[in-house]
């Protein structure tokens, strides 16, 4: 029966310590993924794969309002897995960076020159707003689509212009 009034005392302690450890830096919580402060650097991995007709532009992605897009890595593929699409080295790809009538010119090169699949050590940003198109031209037409797959990543928007 003595200890009864402790109690309350005791509650009333653990309660303010708990209170008090948070505010301490050094022992509070780490920041959740939610926390606004804990996204300042994150970089959300993407990947995906669209089918591309020849001569036909095709939309990859189009970039959420406060983010920009790395772009890293870009594969050609055949559609079906058991027909290869023919390629030559007079092929022709390139990417656009699209945001209504404002279309910029990112990348554009034929096969010969490319090291396939296609990866870029800084990467190609692209600007919030923007749409990722994508367009690949064999020199000899063919009705084959062919699976492009691609990769990057998503950032803050940080204000540094890119493409």
């Amino acid at each position: 029966m003595r200890f009864l009034p402790i109690l309350p005392l005791l509650l009333v302690g653990m309660l303010a310590g708990l209170l008090l450890a948070d505010a301490n830096p050094m022992t509070a919580r780490p920041a959740s993924p939610q926390d606004p402060a804990s996204t300042n650097h994150v970089q959300v991995p993407f990947w995906d794969s669209v089918n591309v007709e020849d001569d036909l532009p095709t939309e990859l992605l189009k970039v959420p309002t406060g983010q920009r897009f790395v772009l890293t890595d870009l594969w050609f593929l055949p559609q079906d897995h058991k027909v290869i699409a023919p390629t030559s080295i007079h092929d022709v790809v390139w990417l656009e960076s699209q945001r209504g009538s404002d279309r910029r010119l990112i990348f554009d090169a034929h096969l010969k020159y490319l090291p396939l699949p296609l990866r870029w050590e800084t990467g190609i940003a692209i600007d919030a707003g923007r749409e990722l198109w994508i367009n690949y031209r064999a020199a000899t037409p063919t009705d084959q689509l062919r699976r492009v797959h691609f990769s990057g990543y998503f950032e803050p928007d940080t204000g540094t212009p890119g493409r």
